[in-house]
């Protein structure tokens, strides 16, 4: 059996039509090569706007913790003034001049010792530390009391004693027990007593 080779018309176009597909495969690729570089550059983009969110999103979280920070403390502010500025209503009582005045005992600290001081709040204080401070405080509640007014009274006039005075008094003011008017020109620190008390059993 002979084989006959092809015709040089048949070879000429078989070549076309290979060159015709190898043109398709170029087109192809070229057109994907640019999907896919627009892809990768809209990737980047797409990360750098990320990036851009993620740094605006916590400085402003950051902001708005210093807001609510500077807000509370305003707040904070504004209390303590209201206390001081508008103390509570004195209670009426007996005339004291028809009452003696009761002895202090274990059962009578059990009740509100500070109970002067109408339409206020009661507050359970430390009776080893702070009871001993708010008894001198609430003889005289609407007075404003130094450090030195009050260990004076509690006999610890000395550095160490006004040191453990200004502790108790400090943590009586976390309390709300006491309102706090800072130091100004000519003034000294003082405390004065803004809510009833009664010591921890």
């Amino acid at each position: 059996m002979s084989l006959t080779a092809p015709a040089p018309d048949e070879q000429l176009g078989a070549a076309c039509a290979l060159e015709a597909r190898i043109c398709e495969c170029d087109a192809l690729i070229a057109s994907r090569s640019t999907a896919l570089r627009q892809f990768e550059e809209s990737v980047v983009k797409t990360r750098e706007e990320i990036a851009q969110a993620t740094a605006m999103r916590s400085g402003m979280e950051s902001a708005l913790e210093t807001l609510r920070t500077a807000e509370a403390q305003m707040q904070q502010q504004l209390a303590t003034y209201d206390a001081w500025a508008h103390p509570p209503r004195l209670r009426v009582v007996d005339d004291a001049s028809t009452q003696e005045t009761p002895e202090v005992t274990e059962q009578s600290e059990q009740a509100v010792d500070g109970a002067l001081l109408a339409d206020a709040p009661t507050i359970t204080i430390n009776k080893v530390r702070a009871a001993p401070i708010m008894k001198v405080v609430s003889t005289e509640p609407e007075r404003e009391w130094s450090v030195k007014d009050v260990a004076t009274a509690l006999e610890e006039a000395d550095a160490a004693g006004e040191k453990r005075v200004r502790s108790g008094l400090e943590e009586l003011h976390r309390k709300g027990v006491l309102a706090k008017r800072p130091a100004e020109a000519g003034s000294r620190l003082t405390y004065r007593q803004i809510a009833n008390w009664r010591p921890l059993p």
